[in-house]
């Protein structure tokens, strides 16, 4: 899914969108999506960080990038997973359950 995020997202991605054609750069992506995911990284929170880093400009663009596949990726986990709405309880138990979410 992050793949097919980082292809729609191609050319917002200033720094990353290159590396994603690196092998291995995915898979690393995934982790970090799953560690924002999983401590509950809001779009706030993402902005706090940008703003934070808008004197380092490396750090900010990679920072930027992370921000749009992130936000790409949750748009398209919760749309995909709107439609099983009646069927979340298949989902109780998985790490990051969609019920789990704020507004499901």
């Amino acid at each position: 899914m992050l793949r097919k995020v980082s292809q729609e997202k191609k050319k917002e991605l200033k720094i990353l969108g290159e590396k994603m054609k690196k092998q291995g750069y995915i898979s690393q992506m995934k982790s970090m999506v799953s560690e924002l995911k999983q401590y509950e990284v809001t779009k706030e929170d993402m902005d706090l960080m940008l703003d934070y880093a808008k004197n380092k400009p490396e750090l900010y663009y990679k920072l930027k990038d992370i921000s749009v596949l992130y936000q790409g990726f949750l748009i398209t986990w919760k749309g995909i997973l709107s439609p099983r709405r009646k069927c979340w309880r298949c989902w109780e138990g998985w790490p990051g359950s969609p019920g789990n979410w704020q507004g499901a």
